[in-house]
């Protein structure tokens, strides 16, 4: 998926990834560094595998892979927008 693929810097609770923007530990700082460490540093490049790297995403496993964080987003969109 991503060009020039190295070791690529990953949370190991990425449930607790938060903070303010300019944190190592916000989840767009953590993305933005996984696309530097493939050498993308162009905007629309990085823009292009965000879009792919969504489309990618199981949603069902990211909820029960990350319940804190991406489970409750899910489950309250989930009850708000699809149910009843």
């Amino acid at each position: 998926m991503f060009p020039k693929t190295k070791v690529i810097p990953l949370p190991k609770k990425p449930e607790l990834s938060w903070g303010k923007l300019e944190s190592d530990k916000h989840p767009k700082r953590q993305v933005q560094a996984a696309f530097e460490a493939c050498n993308v540093t162009d905007s629309r490049e990085a823009a292009a595998y965000r879009v792919q790297l969504a489309r990618a995403i199981d949603l069902g496993r990211l909820a029960k892979v990350c319940p804190a964080g991406f489970g409750a987003l899910a489950n309250e969109i989930q009850t708000r927008w699809f149910s009843g």
